[in-house]
């Protein structure tokens, strides 16, 4: 559980060597395999699909959510172990809240199955603010885990109703699903690069808080940009 002293231990070329040659067996087989059947289709191009509102939302709500991933991965392992929270106890936080939030995703995509996908954003967004601007509140490791937990689950689970949203756009727009997953997969590599950056380079030159605060900003400047698409531009498709 403590990757510090694991680190230690193996030393830092094993695991990087590992992940490389891990990487070039996938090169190889993705080679090896034959091309796929050309559809034939009415599918309309990427930049038509892109032209649709829902799909741009979807893409800026993944990408809200990478950003916040992204500086929270960074920033709470160290915060906590400045509290005073050991190797073991920083690695059950993460391992409680990518377990609360598998069931909380499942939870959220009902909602925004039952409700559309506006509630469930608008609720969750809201949440996700008021947590970041409390984490930087909390002075004992064990109150900053909980926000933390509270804060991972819920963002994590937004990403639920912000995909179904971008696939919406994608099949009103003609778009192949594999195509909208790829823009799923791109916006989150970006917008994780750039928290983890971004977050590094503010908390480096600011502190520990204005990083934290930011976050929620950024959560709450998501909720109004929401809150004024409105419900057509958030409704899923309704069959006929």
């Amino acid at each position: 559980m403590d990757r510090r002293a694991r680190a230690r231990e193996v030393g830092a070329k094993a695991p990087f060597t590992a992940v490389a040659v891990a990487g070039a067996v996938l090169v190889a087989a993705a080679l090896a395999q034959p091309e796929p059947p050309e559809v034939v289709g009415s599918e309309r191009p990427l930049s038509t699909a892109l032209a649709d509102g829902r799909v741009r939302a979807g893409m800026a709500l993944v990408g809200v959510l990478a950003v916040v991933f992204g500086a929270l991965n960074l920033l709470s392992p160290l915060q906590l172990d400045r509290l005073g929270a050991g190797g073991v106890a920083i690695g059950a936080t993460f391992l409680v809240a990518a377990a609360i939030e598998g069931v909380a995703q499942v939870a959220m995509g009902h909602a925004a199955d039952r409700y559309g996908r506006g509630l469930p954003l608008l609720v969750g967004f809201a949440m996700a603010a008021g947590t970041m601007l409390l984490l930087p509140l909390a002075h004992a490791a064990w109150a900053f885990a909980l926000l933390l937990v509270v804060a991972s689950v819920v963002c994590g689970s937004l990403n639920t109703p912000a995909i179904a949203l971008l696939s919406d756009g994608a099949e009103h727009a003609g778009l192949d699903q594999a195509f909208g997953f790829a823009l799923v997969n791109l916006t989150w590599a970006g917008g994780q690069v750039l928290g983890a950056v971004a977050g590094g380079a503010v908390a480096q030159a600011t502190g520990d808080t204005v990083p934290f605060l930011l976050l929620g900003g950024v959560c709450a400047g998501a909720l109004v940009g929401i809150a004024r698409a409105g419900q057509r531009t958030l409704a899923p498709e309704r069959a006929a």
